[in-house]
């Protein structure tokens, strides 16, 4: 019989903090809850991340940390920085530690 885990039960979020899950599939899901933040639709709704939003559209990567979705993950912003880096919907600013999205964000820091 095959079982699956749910990893907002107690079980799932002990094997995420004792990296029993694959740090690549870790990455996925941290990159899918990012492409959704990062989104446009998100984004334009937004009251957490925008008021941090400077003139260039860029906030500060350990912002993200306290999305629940990703702190459940147990995430640090290195880790943050690094996947970010490596998506098609972010841009990654390294000497500053910030961050903003790749596209359309002239239009969400419009509404601020």
């Amino acid at each position: 019989m095959c079982s699956y885990t749910d990893f907002s039960s107690e079980l799932g979020k002990r094997m995420i903090r004792t990296s029993l899950l694959p740090k690549l599939y870790l990455r996925l899901l941290v990159i899918k809850i990012s492409e959704f933040v990062f989104s446009e639709k998100y984004l334009s709704f937004d009251t957490f991340l925008r008021p941090y939003m400077d003139v260039e559209g860029y906030f500060p990567v350990p912002l993200l940390l306290f999305i629940p979705a990703i702190q459940s993950f147990e995430v640090d912003a290195s880790f943050l920085m690094e996947v970010l880096a490596d998506s098609s919907f972010a841009e990654v600013d390294k000497t500053r530690h910030t961050v903003r999205p790749k596209v359309n964000w002239e239009k969400v820091r419009v509404g601020l």
